[in-house]
């Protein structure tokens, strides 16, 4: 990997575009490399969650050819308010408070619109010289559940949303 410093951006700056390798989308570097990401998530109050035993393994697996990066970034998590407004709508108001309706609307308006909550994230990036390695790739997510992490392989929004995000912090 070329200009491979802590931090470097390079990658998305100069991408010669996107690849679909089935099932994956792939960022096409300038040397024609290939890089697959994937988000992680887990639970981390469950004791099936064992990140450290997940990367040795993932680390003892990893191919020859293939280079792998953690990036940690902070993430908007629309999930958990998605989740949120969708069982407030299942709540039960009774009529015994007669500004109870008012209340549920003003919290229900503060959900929709104020500015969703961010998330540390992490991100796995794959750089692949071969399209070989794709094979290995497809088994990285249940390789990782059995450590009681989600992989969850990234498509071009999400990319760019993570290109984004890099870049702009702020946004």
């Amino acid at each position: 990997m070329t200009d491979n410093a802590v931090g470097s951006s390079k990658v998305f700056v100069q991408a010669l575009g996107y690849r679909e390798i089935p099932p994956f989308t792939a960022l096409v570097d300038v040397e024609g490399a290939m890089r697959v990401f994937f988000r992680i998530e887990a639970d981390p109050d469950s004791p099936r969650t064992r990140p450290r035993d997940a990367w040795r393994t993932l680390l003892a697996a990893l191919p020859v050819g293939a280079e792998m990066r953690f990036l940690l970034s902070w993430w908007p998590e629309e999930k958990q308010r998605l989740a949120f407004v969708q069982n407030m709508d299942k709540w039960a108001l009774p009529d015994t408070f007669p500004k109870r309706k008012q209340m549920f609307e003003a919290l229900r308006d503060m959900a929709y619109n104020s500015p969703l909550p961010f998330a540390r994230s992490l991100v796995l990036e794959f750089r692949l010289l071969n399209a070989q390695l794709v094979q290995w790739l497809t088994g990285i997510p249940e390789l990782l559940a059995g450590y009681g992490l989600v992989c969850t392989p990234m498509d071009k929004e999400e990319i760019e949303k993570l290109a984004s995000r890099v870049f702009n912090p702020e946004v």
